[in-house]
């Protein structure tokens, strides 16, 4: 039996840190990866923003690079505390991880087309 969870959104909302790390809670035990769409062809990753923040992004097979942006600071707080618990990949700048998806072969597909 699965149990559907349902989360209160802050998107917008202007929270001061200790409300935003007491609201994330309700993420406990969530793969929030998963929960924001990461898969086979979207693979995410952080980049250092400045000592204590980050930014998120995703490696797509057919784009590469793209920023995701989460305008719930509560949810976006829980990715990346989630992502830095399970040594996601953290770089210290775009050009960092540029040169590291060349070096490793990320992988990239066709883009893909409509039918006609």
């Amino acid at each position: 039996m699965t149990t559907e969870r349902h989360f209160t959104s802050y998107a917008h909302q202007n929270l001061d840190r200790k409300k935003i790390v007491k609201y994330a809670r309700q993420y406990d035990g969530v793969d929030m990866t998963q929960l924001i769409g990461a898969d086979d062809s979207n693979f995410p990753f952080l980049v250092r923003s400045d000592a204590d923040s980050y930014e998120l992004l995703f490696w797509n097979r057919t784009c590469g690079m793209m920023t995701h942006i989460d305008e719930d600071p509560v949810r976006a707080y829980a990715t990346v505390q989630y992502m830095l618990e399970r040594v996601y990949p953290v770089f210290d700048s775009i050009e960092q991880a540029e040169k590291w998806s060349v070096d490793h072969d990320w992988p990239r597909g066709p883009f893909p087309t409509t039918p006609d």
